[in-house]
Parts: structure tokens; sequence; C-alpha cells
């Protein structure tokens, strides 16, 4: 007998948080334009077709993060925000608050020079979650803003 397939778009919570999610999430690495770790650059323009279509879809769920690309990731996804004036309604749009990539450090501290910087840097007045992410850890939550 054949396993049953998820709906690819039905919503469903996301955790605790009352949001409400499509199963698949689309990650945004490669829109950084990262060609040291995929080994293929993508063109800024490329990048901002790849962000419209996505918030056109009937996917509601995009991860980013400030450590794809150095922030280029944010900053496209960002400018594409501020184009729509905001993003589609019922959209989540996942960040999280990075380990420093020189020291590997995950403190307190360094979330504190993180998260602020981002917020004013990528999204201005976006409202957004940010969510703490470390390889040896699974996506654990670090500080709701």
């Amino acid at each position: 007998m054949a396993a049953s397939v998820p709906d690819p778009i039905s919503l469903r919570p996301f955790g605790n948080t009352g949001l409400s999610v499509t199963p698949i999430c689309v990650g945004c690495a490669e829109i950084g334009n990262m060609p040291d770790t995929f080994a293929y650059e993508v063109p800024e323009d490329r990048a901002f077709a790849t962000v419209r279509a996505i918030f056109a879809s009937e996917l509601n769920f995009l991860d980013t993060s400030p450590s794809y690309g150095d922030g280029e990731s944010e900053r496209r996804i960002g400018t594409i925000v501020r184009e729509r004036v905001g993003v589609p309604t019922g959209f989540v749009l996942a960040t999280k608050a990075d380990r420093d990539l020189a020291t590997g450090a995950f403190t307190g501290d360094q979330m504190r020079r993180v998260a602020p910087a981002d917020r004013g840097r990528r999204y201005s007045a976006l409202r957004h979650r940010r969510w703490a992410d470390r390889s040896d850890d699974a996506l654990r939550r670090a500080r709701l803003l």
C-alpha cells in the first residue's frame, strides 16, 4: 500500500507560535550568491525573480539567515519586500540570529549583537520571527523579537 503524500500547500501549525505554514519551506541560502558553497553564482536579477515567484506562489514559508552570503540573501529578500511594501498576507518569513562566523561564538552577547543589526539593516519595519541556528542544535529558538 502506497503511503499518502501530504498536500504541499495545506497549512499546518508552526509549533506553538500561532502561525500556519505550508509543509514546504523555501530555503534561500542560494540566493545569497555563495559560489564557494554551491559552485555557481546567482545574479541579483535572478534572485529578485526567484523571491517574486515565491511570493506569488501558494507556498507561504521562506527561510533565510544573515550568514547566507554574509547578509546578501536577506538584503535581496528585503529589496523585494520593500518593493511590494510588505510580504503577502499570511506569509511567514523566518531568519536566524547566527553564531559569529569568524569565531564560532554562539552566545547571548553574539545574539544581542546580531539581532539589532539585522532588524535595521535588512527588513526595516518588517515584523518577523528570529530563530537561532546552530549546526549541532536543530533549529532551536533563541529569542523572539
